[in-house]
Parts: C-alpha cells; structure tokens; sequence
C-alpha cells in the first residue's frame, strides 16, 4: 500500500515538473550616475503598427524589512529625470504604501501628453513579508491599449485591462523611491529593502501566471507530499 501511495506520489510531482514553465530572465543594469541614477533599465515594449515587443514582464526581487512602512516600494515606467514644472507626465506603474497597505496605481498621460491623470487598480490586499519578497508585473500591448498584471510573491494581486495609454517608453524599475523628483510620493519609510536584483523578458501575462502557477506549489501537491511523509513516518514506527 505504501508503496503504491509512493509510486503515485512520484507520478504526481514528475507530471508537474513536465508542465513546468520556462521563462528567460534577463538580469537589468544599475544605473549609477545620470538623470536615470538609481534605476534599472529594461527592454521596454514596442508599440505601434508594427510591433516587435507586444508582451513583456519585470520582476524584482529584494528583501524587506520593517513593521511601519510609508511611501513608495517600486515604480515601473518612464524615467525623464530632473522634470520642469511643464514637464511632469511620465507614465508607468508604482505601488505604495498608503495606510499600511500596499497600493497599486496607474500613471497614464492623454493623447497629446498634456494631462496627467492617475488610476487605482483594484485588487486584493498582498502581503508584503519579512524577508524575501518578489514582485513581478507582466504587461501585454496592443496599439494605444494595454493590459497589465502585478504579481506579489508569485500571487496576481492586481489586474487592469483594455487601458487607452499614449507613448510607452517603459523602460526604468525604481525600488524604494519614485521615479523622478516631482512625484507627489515620497521614498520609502519606516522600512528598508536590500539585495535588490531586477529583471525581464518577453513574456506574456499568461505565460506570466504559468510561470508562478509551475513554482509555486499547489495545495493538492503538499498534502500529497504531506501524506506521504506520515506514511514513511509510521511505516518506520511499525518497523
């Protein structure tokens, strides 16, 4: 019988290893010096009628610290550096804390770049643990509109679809602060990340949700593992 249990148990796991999904990460450059100092620069995706680069994620990893944190975690945009006062519509994503929570927000200008609007995506409250921490947001382009996720920790916490969005130079990852000097956001407080390592690749928000669906264990898979570990335990018992 436990034999049986144990035959099935690898069967399980081998399966998934099979389907798991591979993605090709691409580490991304400090940079060090500059108006983009600070930041990390990515592929950005490609736009248009004749589009190169329609898909594509960045994911950061770093390690948290802290029980009181304010301000901004990450941004994911544009990047224009030291901003006029006529000048303060880059675009992107950013979350922050706000009232103990982590926020995510969309920063997106009108057609003719003139007016700079900002829109809360909704979606659940993730944790940000002690610790390691991962955060990944996928993006799919489409002409003017785009669609993007935010992964926490390998769970999609955020999801804004089909939005009208001109120019999309998102190319610079910025961990702990804003992008550039004029956000109404301030850096992170009451808290400190380390170890930051950020990257990218051509992948799409499905491949996306593959990606951490392959990595992250599924309930069904640790109580089987967790059954055959008591099994063992009794068999030696018996023994």
């Amino acid at each position: 019988m436990i034999k049986r249990f144990g035959m099935v148990l690898l069967a399980v796991l081998s399966a998934a290893a099979a389907r798991a999904v591979s993605i090709d990460w691409t580490a991304a450059e400090l940079a060090t010096s500059g108006n983009y100092s600070g930041s990390y620069s990515v592929k950005h995706i490609d736009s248009g009628s004749s589009v190169n680069r329609p898909s594509g994620t960045i994911r950061a990893a770093f390690t948290f610290s802290g029980t009181a944190a304010s301000g901004v975690l990450l941004c994911y945009g544009e990047n224009r550096g030291t901003l006029s006062s006529s000048n303060t519509g880059n675009s992107g994503v950013r979350l922050y804390f706000k009232d103990g929570k982590l926020t995510a927000e969309l920063k997106r200008n009108t057609a003719d770049s003139s007016v700079t609007s900002y829109k809360t995506v909704s979606g659940t409250n993730p944790v940000i643990k002690q610790g390691k921490n991962e955060i990944a947001i996928a993006i799919n382009r489409s002409g003017s509109t785009h669609s993007s996720s935010i992964f926490i920790n390998g769970v999609e916490c955020f999801k804004l679809e089909n939005v009208q969005q001109s120019g999309f130079q998102w190319e610079h990852v910025m961990v702990g602060a804003p992008l550039n000097e004029n956000d109404s956001l301030t850096a992170l407080e009451g808290a400190s990340v380390t170890d930051v390592s950020v990257s990218y690749a051509d992948a799409s928000i499905r491949n996306t949700q593959n990606y951490y669906k392959e990595i992250m264990p599924e309930p069904s898979a640790l109580a089987l593992l967790a059954l055959g570990v008591s099994a063992l335990a009794l068999r030696r018992r018996a023994a």
